[in-house]
């Protein structure tokens, strides 16, 4: 860790907070679009932790988790850096919306390591990248999977990755302990994979996962709680702050899952409960019309336990309904 960090227009002596931005883009009118930065840099020498959240911009957990993390780190029992970038995709979350309302992008998933020519978001995308490889040691980005969900980390599986890549990753998603790890590869990604920031991370050496909580569209206090928890694990595991990490004795590696798409519109009814285990066959979900008359019933194509369930009601033919997984062994 060098004495001194700089990222975009913060400058944060050693065993001091600091704030500033990253210049993100232009907008019509001349208005500049900018990225929040924080940054804690430690009284002493060590590893730097970049924290990125609300890259999908209706994903807001995470910035309690970041805003938590900031105000409860002292420098002083910090070993290397934290530099948090809470709102990693502004002009998705001034809109309420996943992507960019400015170009209609994903940049979670489909604009890294970005364009510095290319559209306006993978031209943000582009200038995250270049602070991020330059500045750190280790990511872990904040997701929030469904509206009613169980926490997990997921971890990527990947040839383009160093052998030590791969293994340190395995075990920041363990240390972080939510109970559920998921080993993600591109035939397992129920969305993205190539273009993810977790993986161009690791293909550039820099070791990175997600944390996926819940909350989508409204912050879940319950899971913020378990998000800052995990983090505080991580640094105990970075050997960043004193301390040994609160990790279940027992947690669940995921090799598959599917996600469940709708085929009809209409009203949509959930009947499985996050993280419970369920039969083959058991109905899951109902969609009903406007008379609430069952249109499609929707069952589990495998015993599996939902990650994730979409609760909002309104649903349209090709909506995901939730995340199951299929496939799982217990860690020790």
């Amino acid at each position: 860790m060098k004495k001194n960090v700089n990222i975009g227009t913060a400058s944060v002596d050693q065993g001091q907070k600091g704030k500033g931005l990253i210049p993100a883009g232009e907008l019509a009118g001349r208005l500049a679009v900018t990225t929040p930065v924080l940054v804690i840099n430690g009284a002493k020498e060590g590893p730097t932790l970049w924290i990125n959240a609300a890259i999908q911009g209706d994903e807001v957990t995470g910035i309690e988790v970041a805003r938590q993390v900031f105000e409860t780190v002292e420098p002083r029992n910090l070993l290397g850096s934290i530099v948090l970038t809470p709102l990693s995709n502004i002009t998705a979350f001034c809109s309420r919306s996943q992507n960019s309302p400015i170009d209609g992008l994903d940049l979670a998933y489909h604009c890294f390591p970005g364009n510095p020519n290319g559209k306006f978001s993978e031209r943000t995308a582009y200038t995250l990248f270049n602070l991020i490889k330059t500045n750190a040691d280790y990511l872990i980005d904040l997701h929030c999977t469904t509206t009613d969900s169980i926490p997990y980390t997921n971890f990527s599986v990947s040839s383009t990755f160093k052998p030590e890549i791969s293994q340190a990753i395995k075990e920041m998603a363990k240390a972080f302990g939510a109970g559920t790890i998921c080993q993600i590869s591109s035939q397992t990604a129920t969305r993205g994979f190539e273009g993810s920031l977790d993986v161009v991370c690791c293909q550039e050496g820099i070791p990175a996962i997600m944390g996926e909580l819940g909350g989508r569209r409204l912050v879940s206090r319950h899971h913020a709680s378990i998000g800052v928890r995990g983090i505080f694990n991580l640094m105990k595991s970075l050997e960043m702050m004193q301390g040994k990490p609160e990790i279940p004795e027992k947690q669940l590696l995921v090799t598959d899952r599917s996600a469940i798409y709708a085929n009809r519109g209409g009203i949509l009814y959930t009947e499985i409960e996050p993280g419970k285990m369920t039969s083959k066959n058991t109905i899951i979900a109902r969609i009903q019309n406007e008379f609430f008359e069952d249109i499609e019933i929707v069952r589990a194509p495998e015993n599996c336990f939902a990650l994730g369930v979409d609760l909002y009601p309104a649903v349209n033919m090709g909506d995901r309904i939730c995340i199951l997984a299929t496939k799982w062994k217990e860690l020790t």
